[in-house]
């Protein structure tokens, strides 16, 4: 070992030297071992190689590196210092490690270790203290990675304005208890620096209270404080099985003789640090004087593991003993403390905290993109209380257990009047962003109490469990007789809630929802409270005024005073969908949607809900109005009840009333359900109307429900005290919402399913038309049998009946047969024909007037057919038939949505005679005559029953019905040799055609008819192309009736 020593002139020997003297000469030295070093000469002591101190059992506190005495000086290890104490425990006094101290020194005191410096000591193992710092400095430097364990007291220690400052890569471990002492302690001006990359540790295991990892402070007033820097990606951790464990601390409270005197600190930790402590009642982070400061970086993770624990707490209170031995507290503010963004903040425990700012002078800052997660009953996520004061970032919250309140803003109670009241309130201000999840039993996502102040702002997202007592947002706990400030939860921004929103006792909610946002839940308002467990709606409440309430409820009549719940939507994209029956002070809707008929998913049925308002839109300007989305039921016997809206004030704007369409509702056209009701007149100016109205149909301001459609009008005086306004849906038909509308005007998906079924009747009336014309070119033939084919088509135009409404159709078919004329007649003095045919037919109906959509209506025929053909003219023509039929439709409803029923199957039996004869007139010279041919037609059908289920829930269709349709006509023809023209007219009757209209349960809804009478006109011809072939086409069209046809073409 090569020892430089400079300016060795000795001015005196300290008694710290002569205790070290006598040290050396009554303790042998271990062998190998470098000897221990002491600087008091003001000289400079450089040493080149490592140095290695073992140091010799029972030196009686001596360091085993000391600069100070009378001169101070340096000390320099250029390479690297290994100290090591094997004293046992238990000795008076444990020998230290470096020790720099200015005392009565007229010099500068430093040590500097340029390698690493690995120091194992029972005592303080690194101590700086510049008692003479206003003019000389004491400074102790230490290189990356050094080691400082101190097994039974300070780590680091640097006091009145001494330094000490440890490189990158440090390890550091004390193992201590006391309210001043830690692993490392900077107080009264100490300055502690240390480097990147460090791990500071607290290992006491086996005290019961105050260990500490980091402490900073000032012990005495107009002292400096302490200040202690951690660089990047530290760890630093306090352990114990005990009470009172902290990682990073800064202030100190003295009680002496029931004088409470608090002192203030300073801590700057870098980016990246994991600090953690592990205990009930362990305090990670902790700031106990409002001057003192706490910094910590980005990305850091702070954890607190216990029962009764704070992850972050700002903020002390100290008990003492007045004159009369009264208990009292003094209630000490913890300063700032300063966590960078993408930090996390975990607890793990009961009845305790994330982050926790109480009394004045405490402020908790918290930066974006952070979490706070806590796990245990009465684990709260952030409170400020009695003056603190938190302001988060756009921070996460996360809280797992019952009663684990997300944020809570509370005051201290003070009930010396007999009544409670709060002063001293806490404030929370999240007016950039906030996330909010809770999972517990009554655990609240934000709260304000006694006086607590939440300011919300940005993008807030809050979901708790309604079904588990949980409010979203509430504010509660007024002070009594209106003294103090109201709980109040307040701000705006897209706000995305799931849960209630509560004002009790005199609390204030008043929130601002902005375009997008979505509200999940109910609000509620209470005024008179029965408190049997004040803990739960006063969280922040002292445990020592919980006996208050400890045998007996107590009732707050006066606490009421103030309460108001206030919420503004604004923008077409916001929306309130109400979960129970809710009521609230004020609403405010600008485009904004409150959805009464949300029904939460998995629900299998939801009651109807009454919204309860003071004032809607309470001045005029205060929001264009907005659309409320209601139910009515679907029980049978009509329309009874259905979701409410009531107004006790005043009403501005013009608001929307939307209540979906319902195709499954058994209502029958003609009820009265009361919508909205309103305590004001007409002349302050709000009003509602239905929203029901679809773009792409021109429907307007009606709704469907079953197969009927409504409207909405208001009737003055309809309260219970004959005054006021109510809203109320009723038949479309009717004049007045007392009316009954005679017939209830259809929904288009009722009209447009059995109008399919008037297709069929048509498509019937239509191929039987055209067989009779192929029974009458059998009279014209003289073939003995044969195949024929027929083709035919046309347009027909239904008009409104008393349940369906108008349509087109138009049809196309066919038809293929076969007959042939017996050899020997059924009849004398003339011909019989049998025959077998098959027939197609489908009709395209368009609903133009009746919700722009379409229909398909399809027949299939099997049939037989006879004619008898007498010489002189006279003919019987006979027909029976099978009808396959099959349906569908697609409409869209008023609405605007597209209403489906498919491939809905029937059949039907028909049969049909017709009698005539032809009278001849006198044949020309080229052989050609006239002739006049009067008919007369019965047809029978009786068509079978049928129900479509459609996609909106419509269950609709017809029972078996009959029609009975009579034709007397005559024809006017010219025929030659080879081919009959002929012009035609005919009356036709329907006897019958009465059906029920029913819904799928039997409820019988309406009746439809198809009785009426018509007139038809045509002209055709007929060419006998060889003996074998003819060629046939006719013109036909209809006039008069609820059924016209345009044209019907008809060849083959």
């Amino acid at each position: 070992m090569k020892t430089k020593v400079t300016d060795s002139l000795r001015k005196g020997i300290s008694k710290a030297a002569l205790l070290c003297s006598l040290a050396l000469i009554f303790t042998p030295a271990a062998a190998s071992a470098d000897p221990m070093v002491s600087v008091t000469d003001g000289g400079t002591h450089e040493y080149n190689t490592d140095y290695t101190i073992d140091v010799p059992q029972n030196m009686v506190g001596t360091p085993a590196v000391y600069v100070g005495g009378l001169n101070g000086g340096t000390v320099r290890f250029k390479n690297n210092l290994t100290i090591n104490n094997d004293t046992p425990m238990g000795s008076l006094m444990q020998p230290q490690g470096i020790q720099v101290n200015l005392q009565n020194t007229s010099g500068n005191a430093f040590v500097e270790v340029l390698g690493k410096a690995i120091i194992n000591t029972r005592e303080v193992a690194v101590r700086a203290d510049a008692y003479n710092g206003a003019s000389y400095s004491a400074e102790i430097r230490l290189g990356d990675g050094s080691e400082i364990n101190s097994a039974n007291n300070v780590a680091v220690s640097a006091h009145r304005s001494g330094l000490i400052a440890v490189g990158d890569g440090a390890k550091i471990t004390g193992n201590s208890y006391g309210a001043t002492v830690a692993t490392i302690v900077a107080s009264s001006g100490g300055k502690v620096e240390i480097g990147n990359d460090a791990e500071i540790g607290q290992t006491a295991t086996n005290y019961s209270a105050n260990r500490i990892a980091l402490l900073s402070y000032n012990n005495a007033p107009g002292f400096p404080t302490g200040y202690i820097r951690v660089g990047d990606n530290s760890r630093i951790y306090s352990l114990g099985t005990g009470e009172g464990s902290s990682a990073v601390v800064t202030g100190w409270v003295l009680n002496l003789n029931n004088v409470v005197t608090a002192y203030s600190g300073n801590i700057e930790i870098g980016k990246n640090a994991n600090i953690s402590a592990i205990g009930d009642e362990a305090f990670t982070v902790w700031s106990r004087h409002e001057d003192s400061s706490i910094t910590i970086g980005e990305n850091s993770l702070i954890t607190a593991s216990g029962n009764d624990a704070a992850a972050v707490r700002a903020g002390i209170r100290m008990g003492y003993y007045d004159y009369n031995s009264a208990l009292k507290y003094n209630y000490i503010g913890g300063g700032l403390i300063d966590i960078g963004e993408n930090s996390t903040v975990k607890t793990t425990g009961s009845d305790s905290y994330g982050l926790d700012s109480r009394y004045n002078g405490s402020h908790i800052l918290l930066h974006d993109n952070s979490i706070i997660s806590t796990v245990g009953e009465k684990a709260y996520g952030a409170t400020a209380s009695s003056g603190g004061e938190i302001t988060l970032g756009d921070v996460f919250v996360s809280t797992s257990g019952k009663s684990a309140l997300g944020l809570l803003a509370g005051g201290y109670v003070d009930t010396s009047s007999g009544y409670p009241s709060a002063v001293d309130a806490g404030v929370i201000n999240a007016d950039n962003g906030l996330s909010v999840v809770t999972t517990g039993e009554n655990a609240h996502g934000v709260t304000a109490s006694f006086g607590g102040q939440v300011n919300l702002g940005g993008n807030i997202n809050i979901d708790v469990d309604s079904g588990k007592g949980s409010y979203a947002i509430g504010a509660a706990g007024r002070a009594a007789l209106g003294s103090g400030s109201a709980p109040t939860v307040s701000g705006s921004g897209v706000f995305n809630v799931k849960g209630d929103i509560g004002a009790v006792m005199g609390g204030q909610v008043d929130l601002g929802m902005e375009d997008g946002s979505v509200f999940t839940g109910a609000t509620r308002i209470g005024t008179y409270y029965d408190i049997t467990d004040p803990q739960a709606i006063f969280p922040t409440m002292d445990s020592s005024l919980l006996a208050l309430w400890s045998n007996a409820p107590i009732y707050f009549p006066y606490m009421d005073q103030g309460t108001s719940l206030s919420l503004a939507l604004n923008g077409a994209n916001s929306v309130w969908n109400v979960t129970e029956d809710s009521n609230l002070t004020k609403l405010s809707l600008d485009g904004a949607t409150v959805n009464l008929a949300y029904e939460a998913p998995g629900s299998s049925s939801t009651p109807f809900k009454k919204l309860t308002i003071g004032n809607l839109n309470e001045s005029a300007g205060t929001g264009k109005g907005g659309v409320f989305v209601l139910r009515v039921n679907d029980a049978p016997g009509g329309l009874v009840e259905g979701d409410k809206l009531h107004v006790n004030g005043k009403v501005n704007g013009v608001h929307k009333l939307f209540v979906a369409n319902n195709g499954a509702a058994n209502a029958l056209g003609n009820e009265n359900v009361s919508l909205v009701e309103t305590s004001d007149t007409a002349s302050d100016g709000g009003s509602f109307r239905l929203a029901n109205s679809a773009v792409s149909t021109g429907e307007a301001e009606v709704v469907e429900l079953g197969a009927f459609q409504y409207k909405v009008s208001q009737k003055d005086g309809s309260d219970e005290f004959g005054s006021g306004r109510t809203w109320y849906l009723y038949g479309a038909g009717a004049v007045d919402p007392g009316d009954k509308p005679t017939p209830p005007p259809s929904s288009n998906p009722a009209s447009a399913a059995i109008n399919t079924f008037a297709a069929n009747y048509l498509l019937n009336y239509a191929e039987t038309d055209t067989l009779i014309r192929r029974l009458g070119d059998l009279r014209f033939t003289e073939d003995s049998s044969g195949a024929w084919f027929r083709a035919y088509g046309g347009k027909f135009e239904s008009n409104s009946r008393s349940f369906v409404k108008e349509f087109d159709m138009n049809y196309g078919g066919a038809q293929l047969g076969y007959d042939r004329k017996l050899e020997r007649s059924w009849l004398p003095g003339g011909d019989t024909y049998l025959g077998l045919y098959f027939g197609y037919s489908k009709g395209d109906l368009d609903y133009r007037e009746n919700g722009y959509g379409s229909g398909d209506a399809e027949n299939k025929t099997l049939g037989a057919y006879a004619t008898y053909v007498a010489k002189n003219g006279f003919y019987v023509d006979a027909i029976i038939k099978y009808v396959w039929s099959k349906n569908d439709f697609s409409v869209y409803d008023s609405q605007g949505t597209m209403v489906t029923g498919d491939d809905v199957s029937l059949g039907g039996f028909g049969a049909s005679l017709e009698i005539g004869k032809r009278f001849r007139f006198k044949a020309n010279a080229g052989g050609g005559a006239w002739y006049v041919e009067p008919q007369a037609q019965l047809s029978y059908l009786r068509q079978g029953s049928a129900y479509f289920y459609a996609n909106n829930g419509l269950n609709i269709g017809i029972d078996d019905f009959n029609s009975l349709l009579g034709r007397i006509g005559t024809l006017i023809g010219y025929e030659t040799e080879k081919t009959n023209f002929y012009a035609k007219v005919s009356y036709v009757k329907e006897f019958d055609g009465d059906m029920d209209i029913r819904y799928g349960n039997g409820t019988r809804i309406a009746g439809e008819s198809f009785g009426d009478e018509w007139w038809v006109y045509g002209v055709g011809v007929t060419h006998q192309v060889n003996q074998k072939n003819s060629l046939y086409l006719s013109l036909e069209r209809s006039s008069g009736g609820s059924f016209t046809e345009d044209w019907a073409l008809r060849g083959g």
